[in-house]
């Protein structure tokens, strides 16, 4: 694959230049407004992942938690 590359790099380049039909003005990128920026708690993490669902990152962040609270 890569002798073929080497042999023939317009594989790969040929397109460059080229022009795109995508007008960029036209894109528009939306984020949702609801939650952002809001930091949850350990405590909060731990209880929304108390759903019956495993939770493996739940699990380490409890384990840490008592960890911390031995020391």
């Amino acid at each position: 694959m890569i002798t073929l590359i080497i042999a023939f790099p317009n594989l790969v380049t040929g397109r460059l230049d080229t022009t795109s039909n995508v007008n960029i003005e036209s894109i528009k990128l939306e984020a949702e407004q609801s939650g952002y920026g809001e930091e949850a708690t350990a405590e909060e993490m731990a209880d929304s992942a108390d759903d019956g669902e495993y939770d493996p990152a739940a699990e380490a962040l409890k384990e840490m938690e008592k960890k911390s609270k031995n020391k």
